[in-house]
């Protein structure tokens, strides 16, 4: 049974990966992004613990560590270009009504950051789980050749 982990930026498409895959799988899905901050660690550590297969998207390496990727056997990395995580990010934003709230500078600054050090270290981070499947997926072409290729 597959244990799956989606990673990526906000807007790399995450969540809707990770739901389909779950759904293929007919296994569960965690995200993580609904978790209260918490209720994160326990709510993992339980999946991890008592669930023989998943797919959990998110990462959240500062609560959680690399607990996930430990468990995981495929790591799949949306690595796609800032521009298209900003522009998915900004018609979320615009549908959320969120677009006159000051955090929208503070959020792009953020993903901007937060881009840049998964680039540099994710890589790394990946190597250190020597048995980890390792997908990098570089656009919405590769994620969708990627997806109608799973087994």
């Amino acid at each position: 049974m597959p244990r799956i982990v989606v990673l990526g930026t906000s807007g790399a498409g995450k969540s809707t990966l990770a739901t389909a895959l779950a759904r293929f799988y007919v296994i569960p899905h965690i995200d993580l992004d609904e978790l209260p901050n918490d209720e994160l660690r326990a709510r993992v550590e339980h999946v991890l613990a008592t669930t023989p297969a998943w797919v959990i998207d998110g990462d959240y390496q500062r609560l959680v560590g690399d607990s996930v990727l430990s468990a995981a056997d495929t790591a799949v990395w949306l690595d796609l270009p800032l521009r298209v995580s900003l522009l998915r990010m900004w018609r979320r934003t615009l549908r959320k009504r969120l677009l006159r709230e000051p955090r929208l500078l503070v959020w792009v600054g953020h993903e901007v950051k937060s881009h840049l050090r998964r680039r540099l270290t994710m890589p790394a981070r990946l190597r250190r789980h020597g048995r980890l499947r390792v997908v990098r997926l570089r656009s919405q072409r590769e994620i969708d050749h990627w997806l109608g290729s799973v087994d």
